[in-house]
């Protein structure tokens, strides 16, 4: 099995001194050297001319590389990285990496492709499932004895009906709900409502 190459030929796993060097070897096949010879490169600022953003420590800037070649063409902070605005085209003819002629290596961009096709694919996923109606609420332990109570006594009345029936040669005529009895008069005082 060959030895993974970093961008430049030397070998990529020779260690690392950070995870921030980690994540770039990982991701592009670049080293922290590399990624600082390039941001020297640009002027130690975003590389879409005229943008002055430089790399903060919670937020570097991002390496930028063709979506079909794999070219690595520069660093960009943030908000250029998502989004080119009119300067594009300037960008796009003079990359500043283009003279470095560095490309992400085969392994590195077949992971990432791999990854960024699994995320895309729970952004469906999670998308599916929020069109699904969401499931009904649980019942509470009293409400399902009351529930199973309800469909025993209908059950049971159901059999009262039918025997009912057979006994008289189905000349009983009931009516389709069982009856209900009527809510008792208000009672007053306490001990009336707990006994009543």
């Amino acid at each position: 099995m060959s030895e993974d190459r970093a961008v430049d030929g030397t070998p990529l796993w020779d260690g690392y001194t950070s995870s921030r060097d980690r994540d770039l070897r990982r991701h592009y096949g670049m080293k922290l050297a590399h990624y600082d010879q390039l941001l020297e490169l640009q002027g130690g600022v975003c590389g879409m001319p005229g943008c002055t953003t430089g790399p903060k420590p919670s937020d570097p800037l991002q390496v930028d590389e063709d979506p079909v070649t794999r070219a690595i063409r520069g660093l960009l902070c943030r908000r250029h990285n998502r989004h080119l605005d009119d300067r594009e085209s300037e960008y796009m003819a003079h990359p500043p990496a283009a003279e470095l002629g560095w490309t992400v290596p085969d392994k590195q961009w077949q992971t990432r492709a791999a990854r960024n096709a699994s995320r895309a694919r729970r952004h469906q996923e999670a998308r599916e499932a929020a069109k699904q109606p969401p499931p009904p609420p649980a019942l509470s332990p009293l409400r399902q004895t009351l529930d199973r109570m309800e469909r025993e006594h209908q059950e049971e009345y159901q059999r009262a009906l039918a025997e009912s029936a057979a006994w008289s040669g189905g000349a009983v005529q009931v009516d389709p709900e069982p009856p209900r009895e009527e809510a008792p008069a208000r009672r007053r005082g306490l001990l009336g409502r707990l006994f009543g």
